[in-house]
């Protein structure tokens, strides 16, 4: 199993999708990606990973990437972003938790998203539809509610 080495490093990964180093955060982006699927069914990592990742994700996407904030790529960040909502939603409030905290968001937003991604199977539409909720939301400020499927 997991123990507390697992959990420095991947400590050290959720900090790292948020550094200037474009090449480190793109590799702690794709780890973390894989991780997720591996430690999702274990809520010791939940915190971690539905809660303190997704807010650095999400400061990452609202930042966008610029020459003094490389980063991740956006096209990760969305990746990462697709992956902790799938995998972690529908276990734990956490995710709905720190959505919550995004301008505009209500609980009928909530449930909207949830109910346009969940629904939905396909991992490129979930994608899209994420990356609306991005757009309106995150980098916007708190638009209209995320587009179906």
């Amino acid at each position: 199993g997991f123990g507390s080495a697992a959990q420095v490093l991947l400590l050290t990964l959720c900090s790292s999708v948020e550094w200037p180093d474009s090449a480190a955060a793109t590799r702690a982006a794709l780890a973390l990606e894989k991780i997720i699927l591996r430690v999702k069914h274990l809520p010791n990592y939940h915190k971690m990973l539905a809660s303190e990742l997704l807010r650095a994700v999400m400061r990452g996407l609202a930042e966008g990437e610029s020459a003094t904030n490389p980063g991740a790529s956006e096209t990760l960040l969305l990746h990462l972003f697709r992956g902790i909502y799938v995998n972690f939603a529908p276990i734990t409030p956490l995710v709905d938790q720190e959505l919550s905290q995004l301008p505009g968001m209500t609980p009928e937003v909530l449930a909207e998203l949830r109910e346009a991604v969940l629904g939905c199977h396909s991992e490129k539409k979930q994608r899209g539809i994420m990356r609306e909720f991005v757009k309106a939301r995150i980098q916007g400020g708190g638009g209209g509610a995320p587009k179906g499927r």
